[in-house]
């Protein structure tokens, strides 16, 4: 360890004087840490002269990076493209003189160490040098200490030569502290809370506060897909009284415990747990994902147990208990990641009902019983077994094939953001081509089930977020095989390194900077999105999100805190996690993608071949924005209004009365399906051009409306085309602009008068008006 200190002082010194004096504490630091794990190891003594000789090939090819760009920065070195290959390149070759030079090949993997690593923390330190002093240098310490740790002590415990339970308590105390501080560190730098996770807190909010679980005050409606996360997240804001820290906390605490609980578990030797640390660490999906407010750490943790448990292989009631009982649990959090483990169970049934007969029907209900008093709760509160995102997402209309050919784009986009993720999942689903079918069969054949599920339902708009969860298994599957050798496992670990840092957006990489990185297919790199208005990162004190002004997330808080406390009203809006939040609960949202409205949830998507993934836009039904509010008493289409009267019994009656379990299962069955007029509100509604000329005070007016109509703000770009008309009310494009929002809304009797105001100016409008006209008579007659 003492190696160690002379490079991390001038690191610190690094902060003044760049170029030479950094890129040297580099390599000597990271020369130290090879230092240490060949020595730990036994498999080679490293001299002196070897250890000078990493330093110097390191430090060159550092020192000519370094002073070919104005300061150490990943995405310069990215955008100068010559150089990474430059640099990898030299190393190599110097890492073959060397060879050649002492004729020695077991020195590959140190050079190789020593040139990767530095590499990659040529990449991490200037990243974390924009952080507090502090907190760079105790993730930089952790490196080499917790190289120091794991292979000192595993090579004096000879765990190198079987199971890691050898390992004394102690020991692993010290194993488990290392590695789980590391991924911490890098979990906690890449922290951020989406929007998508406020719609769960609304609930949360709701439920503390005597309404229920509810999304809106009085619809009894479920908007989350994963009630043990929530009952979870429940629990954390009782105890800390907030969610954003709170979440990222538990997320970040669950994912390092799945890890450790993997590699403690399942890992057969030091190298195995090495690699599958680094590994994670490299996983964009992963680290994504360990926080973000969402229910994947919860999964990690689950899931992480479930295998444990499975590669035991023990065939008695116990197991089949345990197996069941973790499956329910992983299903409760989210239900379609039962596709995953099912088949293992599924065996432990079979294998066990062969020599317990019935006696598996104990074990097995009890083991269930927490996923199956789920569902009794749910079709009884709320109405339906299913979240209401099931319903918005599965009942969209999108053709299968489309939905196939954007599950493939969104494998494609997380192959070229994350292919680490990618490669470990695939790695685990070829096991059984090597031997071993038996333990890994049924757990590769739920992996292929839930790949298909993807291309299924067309992945995710978020970019990996479906394929971290697999990763996790995928990362137990392999560490449980692996067997290699100390010197095949470094040389595994160098080359992983040193080539994933080169990708644009894996997490060591990623600092105050982070930003989104283009969108393909309309799936989004959600982390950079969000990063710079919700990370911990640029959190302040007592403002930890929403520090952006010009960010949308700023801007959805803000209108939702406009409206907080201003009585009983109605917003529509296409993002409404965070609005829905700080609007609190006098506020009803309307959710035009679905998601969070019951009725707009089963009403088909517009324009369906026209979509982003998990983003189904909806034709708001005539009247139905008002009926929200108050201000009407039935919808224009009858048969879609006598649809919603059932709904609304189902979801707003008392819950045992005798006529709404009448409605509760008309609507289970589907016997009211034939009430929704689904080919009128396929069609979507007419779109037609706002007539603008030169930039004038009124034309200025009526673009900041339509502006602030594409963001959703309705009540701000009416007040735009109001002041517009006041500054000429003789122009007929304000009119047009307000017709456009209350069709949005559908308000169609006030778009008709708007475009009847706008005819009495331009004759042309007279076609819009003949247009509406005949839409009302179409959903009148519906």
């Amino acid at each position: 360890m003492t190696l160690a200190a002379p490079g991390l002082a001038l690191l610190g010194v690094a902060q003044l004087f760049r170029g030479a004096v950094f890129s040297a504490a580099l390599a000597f630091s990271c020369a130290a840490v090879v230092y240490l794990v060949r020595s730990s190891l036994g498999k080679a003594e490293v001299t002196w002269a070897r250890f000078a000789a990493i330093l110097g090939v390191t430090g060159v090819f550092l020192g000519l990076a370094g002073r070919a760009l104005p300061s150490p920065d990943f995405y310069s070195l990215r955008a100068g493209a010559a150089w990474a290959p430059a640099i990898a390149g030299g190393l190599l070759l110097a890492g073959a003189l060397l060879v050649g030079t002492t004729r020695r090949l077991k020195n590959l993997d140190s050079i190789l160490a020593g040139s990767a690593l530095a590499l990659a923390l040529f990449h991490l330190v200037p990243m974390l040098s924009r952080f507090m002093v502090g907190y760079w240098l105790a993730a930089f310490m952790l490196l080499p200490l917790a190289s120091y740790l794991v292979f000192h002590f595993w090579a004096r415990d000879g765990a190198d030569q079987g199971s890691l339970s050898h390992l004394s308590t102690p020991r692993k105390v010290l194993w488990t502290s290392a590695c789980g501080i590391f991924l911490a560190v890098i979990i906690l730098k890449s922290a951020w809370v989406g929007d998508d996770a406020f719609i769960s807190f609304r609930t949360v909010d709701n439920f503390l506060h005597g309404y229920g679980l509810t999304w809106n005050v009085g619809e009894r409606v479920q908007t989350y897909t994963h009630p043990f996360w929530l009952i979870l997240m429940t629990l954390g804001r009782v105890i800390s009284g907030e969610f954003y820290y709170t979440s990222i906390a538990v997320g970040s605490g669950f994912s390092v415990l799945a890890v450790l609980l993997i590699t403690g578990k399942l890992g057969r030797n030091p190298i195995s747990v090495v690699w599958a640390v680094l590994v994670v660490s490299f996983s964009k999906a992963f680290i994504d994902y360990a926080t973000s407010g969402l229910e994947n750490p919860l999964a990690y943790l689950l899931l992480a147990a479930f295998l444990v448990e499975w590669f035991k292989q023990q065939v008695t009631l116990r197991s089949l208990f345990w197996q069941s009982l973790l499956a329910a649990l992983i299903t409760f959090n989210r239900m379609d990641l039962l596709l995953l483990v099912a088949p293992a169970v599924a065996v432990t049934v079979v294998r066990v009902h062969g020599h317990a007969g019935r006696k598996i029907r104990l074990p097995f209900l009890a083991g269930w019983a927490p996923f199956i008093l789920w569902e009794l709760f749910s079709l009884v509160y709320y109405g339906f077994p299913f979240p209401n995102t099931a319903y918005a997402k599965l009942g969209s209309g999108v053709p299968q094939t489309t939905l196939i050919q954007q599950g493939y784009r969104f494998l494609l986009d997380s192959l070229w953001r994350d292919p680490v993720t990618l490669a470990v999942i695939t790695g685990a689903m070829v096991l059984p081509l090597f031997g071993a079918v038996k333990r890994n069969g049924p757990l590769v054949v739920g992996l292929l089930l839930y790949m298909l599920y993807i291309l299924k339902v067309g992945g995710d708009f978020m970019s990996g977020r479906f394929l971290a969860v697999p990763f996790c298994m995928g990362l137990a599957m392999l560490v449980r095989s692996h067997s290699a050798t100390a010197r095949t496992g470094v040389l595994s670990w160098i080359l992983l390194a040193f080539f994933t840092t080169l990708l644009p957006q894996n997490p060591w990489a990623a600092g105050r900077d982070y930003v989104e990185q283009p969108r393909v297919g309309g799936i989004a790199d959600e982390r950079g999105f969000y990063f710079p208005a919700s990370s911990m990162l640029l959190s302040q004190p007592g403002h930890p999100y929403g520090n952006d002004a010009q960010h949308p997330f700023t801007r959805w808080m803000k209108l939702g805190a406009s409206t907080r406390g201003a009585g009983r009203q109605t917003v529509l809006h296409g993002a409404v996690g965070v609005l829905g939040f700080t609007a609190g609960p006098s506020v009803h949202v309307i959710d035009m993608m679905g998601l969070g409205d019951p009725l707009l949830a089963r009403l088909p998507a517009v324009r369906a071949q026209e979509f982003r993934i998990g983003h189904y836009r909806r034709k708001i039904p005539g009247n139905y924005f008002d009926r929200q509010n108050g201000e009407a008493d039935r919808l224009i289409s009858p048969g879609l209004d006598e649809y919603n009267r059932i709904l609304q019994e189902v979801i707003s009656g008392p819950v045992f009365s005798l006529s709404r379990l009448k409605s509760l299962a008309a609507m289970n069955t589907g016997s009211c399906d034939h009430l929704l007029p689904r080919a009128h509100f396929a069609k979507g509604r007419y779109i037609f051009m706002i007539p603008l000329s030169a930039a004038t005070s009124y034309d200025n007016l009526v673009r900041a409306g339509l502006s602030a109509a594409a963001a959703w703000e309705y009540d701000n770009a009416l007040a735009s085309f109001d002041a517009a008309i006041r500054n000429d009310p003789r122009r007929p494009a304000a009119y047009l602009a307000k017709g456009l929002v209350h069709q949005q809304r559908g308000q169609l009797d006030k778009t008709l008068a708007e475009f009847r105001r706008a005819a009495q100016h331009d004759p042309r409008a007279a076609e819009l008006v003949a247009k509406v006209t005949a839409d009302i008579r179409n959903e009148a007659g519906s």
